[in-house]
């Protein structure tokens, strides 16, 4: 609900279908929209997608739940270069395994802009994450005028464990996943260099986590990229930014002896450093 508001306070509104009950996606969809699905499509749904996909100017938004794995959907990912690993992605400290996962978000100005304003920006995404593998300039795809291009990546710190459902995770280089791990993907298919192009390209943006969703473990950055990556599917790049920050106050707890450091340093030791400027200053005017 509280994402369905965020969309709708950007003109964009989200309507459920059932594609179960349909033969085609309605020609006025201006994109479609597949969140954590916890069954697979089967081919006769699939061929619905493709079919939309193909589509000059489509725009899909594919969020996956790593707890689910449908098979069929991707399928269709893989077909243009993105893949879902059967990974978890963690790192273990002190003992104790961390899945809460800092990452930061990428840019690529020559394909899309959808973190124009939150390149190198960091964030933290909770719950259950998967890494997904993102087939960069592959030929395979770059003959199709495929391209797709990671969005998000992990903080080097963490692995893609493959042995997720043992206790005491260790990084094994043979059967784990090594850093770079991307936890979200952008891809084109046609020519989105092309302003004359543009219009004709179908876009679609792939996201490994569905647990920011929940908006007790989202951020205002992971907000805002939510909103940039729909305005970018359909096409509204003008609208695309980060939103305005509200103002905050924060509580400082501080200890007895942090206290009395800082009452020294304010009596003290900050007027001193500034007496000692004050004499610098007039013995250089002098000499």
């Amino acid at each position: 609900a509280v994402q369905r508001r965020h969309l709708q306070r950007q003109n964009i509104l989200l309507q459920p279908l059932r594609i179960s009950e349909m033969d085609t996606i309605p020609e006025n969809a201006e994109g479609v929209a597949i969140v954590a699905p916890e069954y697979d499509l089967d081919e006769r749904e699939m061929q619905i997608v493709q079919d939309y996909w193909l589509r000059p100017g489509a725009a899909l938004l594919v969020i996956l739940d790593p707890l689910y794995r449908p098979r069929n959907l991707q399928s269709f990912l893989r077909q243009h270069g993105v893949r879902m690993r059967d990974d978890r992605i963690i790192t273990v400290r002190n003992g104790q395994r961390i899945s809460e996962v800092p990452a930061t978000f990428t840019f690529a100005p020559e394909l899309n802009r959808i973190n124009a304003e939150l390149r190198g920006k960091a964030t933290t995404f909770d719950g259950v994450s998967a890494s997904l593998e993102v087939e960069e300039s592959a030929d395979r795809l770059v003959n199709r005028r495929i391209l797709p291009v990671p969005l998000i990546e992990a903080s080097p710190r963490f692995w893609g464990e493959t042995k997720y459902t043992e206790e005491n995770p260790d990084f094994n280089p043979v059967e784990d996943t090594r850093p770079p791990l991307y936890l979200a993907a952008a891809v084109t298919r046609g020519n989105p260099g092309e302003n004359d192009a543009a219009p004709q390209t179908s876009r679609m943006v792939v996201v490994s986590n569905s647990a920011f969703l929940n908006p007790q473990n989202q951020y205002r950055e992971q907000r805002d990229f939510l909103g940039n990556s729909a305005h970018w599917l359909l096409g509204r790049e003008e609208l695309m930014g980060i939103g305005p920050q509200p103002v905050r106050n924060y509580k400082l707890n501080l200890v007895a002896e942090e206290i009395a450091f800082v009452n020294r340093f304010n009596l003290y030791l900050l007027p001193a450093l500034f007496l000692l400027i004050g004499l610098f200053v007039a013995h250089s005017r002098r000499s």
